[in-house]
């Protein structure tokens, strides 16, 4: 089986973390600005995830796709929810030259078409390489 490796700790709690980004925005937790939501009281680190968490609650969805009126609360899921429809499919295999909306489907792909057990898992996200 692989072992995933969590090498970046964080003294005060104990979290564990497979990137030193991912350590330095939980850093800001303990020691930097924060936001918190007025309704739930979640606390975030990065100030405009804090708006998206606000019209999750008041149920704002500004962003509307004008080829099947599906409404979103952030323009990014808009943006990545249109490619259904136009057919942008920037990532391919190059194994199989098999297209994907995303990087993150793309590399799934290619790790059970190489066999690479980096890129597959029973949950994507503890899988993937960090950057930085």
């Amino acid at each position: 089986m692989h072992r995933v490796e969590w090498p970046y700790g964080f003294g005060w709690c104990g979290k564990m973390y497979r990137c030193k980004a991912g350590l330095n925005q939980h850093t800001k937790l303990h020691t930097g600005d924060k936001h918190v939501c007025s309704v739930c009281g979640e606390v975030l680190t990065i100030g405009p995830n804090l708006d998206s968490l606000i019209k999750t609650h008041t149920g704002e969805t500004p962003y509307l796709c004008h080829t099947c009126s599906i409404h979103f609360t952030q323009k990014e899921a808009l943006t990545k929810h249109s490619t259904v429809y136009n057919n942008d499919r920037p990532q391919h295999c190059s194994v199989c030259n098999k297209r994907f909306i995303t990087h993150s489907a793309h590399k799934f792909h290619y790790g059970i078409q190489t066999g690479d057990k980096t890129y597959t898992g029973a949950t994507r996200r503890n899988y993937f390489t960090c950057s930085g």
